[in-house]
């Protein structure tokens, strides 16, 4: 078995990247960055998002575990306390694999498309105006929307942004995602939809047009160039992450809201 470890202040968790290598050592496991089996990642999860776009051509081969040192940690289940017990029960196999469905969006212009996927949600915003662009579910025509813009959120990313914009929190594993307005205009001239619109993850969402004056980014990645069109589509792509068994599913939520 062949480890990795990911931080983005390395400075702070330095401390918690010696109490993995000493565990690892005990068991004779190896470090390499270039093809790990298991990708250790501390920090908060901007960390874990940052590293899932790293690996994003490798979610086939590699397995993540989590080591809290952020402030939320809703991919984690574990702190710097735990390592030791993290390291008997990946030893012993006895941490469950959990599969985070990935959003797989594509983006096109009259110059080509992009593709991403992510984890949390996808954003078209324009920053000081309005887009007016026409919103299609399977093909079917469903609105013209009028207003700031549109977030598009997996269950995983419920409690971020969509959350923020009075989209509602939905449990993970639930196959869904949220289509979430963001200060849409509904007056005489205008009308449209003002409710998040939750959907099953195996909708195609397209919006067509007319948003060529907002910005696209998805888990804090801002796509620099503009698009006319945005298809988000099931992705067969997933995250493969390392949990505990009696994980609580629930504790951040409480944690964080309650």
């Amino acid at each position: 078995m062949k480890l990795s470890i990911f931080s983005t202040h390395k400075n702070k968790t330095k401390h918690i990247e010696d109490l993995i290598k000493n565990e690892a050592f005990k068991y004779d496991l190896v470090f390499d960055d270039e093809h790990p089996d298991v990708i250790i990642y501390i920090g908060g999860d901007g960390t874990f998002l940052r590293e899932v776009q790293s690996n994003i051509d490798r979610l086939d081969d590699v397995v993540f575990i989590g080591i809290n040192k952020g402030t939320l940690g809703y991919f984690y289940d574990a702190d710097e306390n735990d390592i030791e017990d993290l390291f008997l029960r990946l030893i012993s196999s006895s941490l469950v694999e959990h599969h985070i469905p990935l959003l797989m969006g594509k983006a096109s212009n009259n110059f080509g498309e992009v593709e991403f996927f992510a984890v949390n949600e996808v954003v078209v915003n324009c920053v000081g105006g309005a887009i007016c662009t026409e919103v299609f579910i399977n093909n079917n025509y469903f609105e013209k929307y009028v207003g700031s813009g549109l977030l598009i959120s997996s269950s995983y990313g419920s409690t971020g942004l969509n959350k923020s914009y009075n989209g509602p929190v939905i449990k993970n594993y639930l196959r869904c995602n949220c289509l979430t307005p963001i200060a849409p205009i509904s007056n005489a001239v205008y009308n449209s939809f003002v409710s998040p619109f939750v959907l099953s993850s195996d909708d195609v969402i397209s919006i067509r047009g007319g948003i060529n004056n907002a910005t696209i980014c998805f888990d804090n990645v801002v796509i620099d160039d503009k698009f006319d069109t945005l298809d988000i589509i099931p992705a067969k792509a997933y995250v493969r992450v390392l949990y505990r068994q009696d994980r609580d599913e629930l504790y951040p939520i409480r944690k964080s809201f309650l």
